[in-house]
């Protein structure tokens, strides 16, 4: 399998086809090839259907933490040595990229499936049929796949995510977060792009009215986001203080374990919303005006022109709505 976007969130997506394919796969297991953007060493450490995670490595981190290597044509024809060495039946590639498709050629790969959206990429594929870009007005990149492994008889209908977390790490989450009175909610504060930020204000606001109300609060991001958090929980009540918890350390998988401990997750569109969805909680996505994501029930937007005009309150009263916060 070729995953060709950075998010963690995108390889989400991706899974459950994954391991439908794999089902029809040497040994039941897939080699998956992704960027280390997506976590996805964390985020498939406990799939029974990988076999090995191959890290495609074309974009440089911020900060120089990690160089990009499989940057242009020399990049692109180490990297197909890379894989020569794996002896690779099958490689179906989730991309309308006609570069890749040219280095699994290289790669000497028997078998080769894309999207096939031009000739561009199908002169190097070999395994019709192909399909068509998405045109409805959700996020294209979900569609796109059921798509492909619908084609391809990988599967009979578009599939939800989902995601297996250790009972051991789901075990040491609840016990540590058992003090906190229910329902008890997760703020997923993080994103890697400023424009889909909520703001700690509002997310603040909306802490104060969950906790009111009678719920609890996990605030959950990233190291980066660790100081934010820590504005938020100074600058409520203390009278609140005993209800809230602020999570900023934790692995990929230690924040999968407290979602799927938690009643329902509200946070701007990032990978953990994904993430929250996945471990078969309800999550509320801070969308604004952007594309909707429509592809699991558990994925909940919220809407208008812009995320200054999504409230807090409104947010409390679409929870009580849906018989998440108590009334009153």
């Amino acid at each position: 399998m070729w995953h060709d976007e950075f998010g963690i969130g995108d390889l989400i997506w991706h899974l459950p086809f994954f391991e439908k394919i794999a089902e029809q796969s040497r040994g039941g297991r897939v080699t998956v090839i992704a960027s280390p953007t997506t976590c996805a060493n964390q985020l498939l450490a406990h799939e029974p259907w990988v076999e090995r995670v191959v890290a495609f490595e074309r974009r440089a981190l911020r900060g120089g933490q990690r160089t990009a290597t499989h940057t242009g044509w020399q990049g692109m024809r180490q990297f197909a040595r890379e894989l020569r060495t794996l002896h690779l039946d099958r490689i179906v590639i989730f991309s309308k990229s006609a570069t890749l498709a040219s280095v699994a050629w290289l790669a000497r790969i028997p078998q080769r499936v894309g999207y096939g959206f031009d000739t561009g990429q199908r002169c190097w594929l070999n395994q019709p049929p192909y399909i068509h870009p998405y045109e409805g007005k959700a996020v294209p990149i979900f569609h796109e796949v059921a798509a492909l492994s619908m084609a391809h008889g990988f599967c009979s209908q578009p599939l939800p995510p989902r995601v297996r977390v250790p009972e051991v790490l789901v075990e040491q989450a609840r016990a540590r977060l058992a003090d906190l009175p229910r329902p008890l909610f997760a703020l997923v504060i993080g994103t890697s792009d400023p424009i889909k930020q909520w703001g700690g204000l509002r997310y603040m606001q909306l802490a104060r009215l969950l906790m009111e109300a009678g719920g609890s609060v996990l605030i959950l991001g990233g190291p980066g986001e660790e100081s934010l958090a820590l504005d938020i929980q100074h600058c409520l009540p203390e009278s609140l203080h005993a209800r809230i918890r602020v999570w900023c350390r934790e692995t990929l998988m230690g924040s999968a374990a407290a979602l799927r401990v938690c009643d329902a997750s509200i946070g701007n569109d990032t990978g953990a919303a994904n993430l929250a969805a996945a471990c078969e909680r309800p999550s509320y996505v801070v969308l604004g005006p952007r594309p909707p994501l429509d592809h699991d029930p558990l994925m909940r937007m919220l809407r208008a022109s812009s995320l200054e005009a999504i409230r807090p309150e409104h947010i409390a009263e679409r929870l009580r709505q849906d018989g998440l916060l108590p009334v009153g």
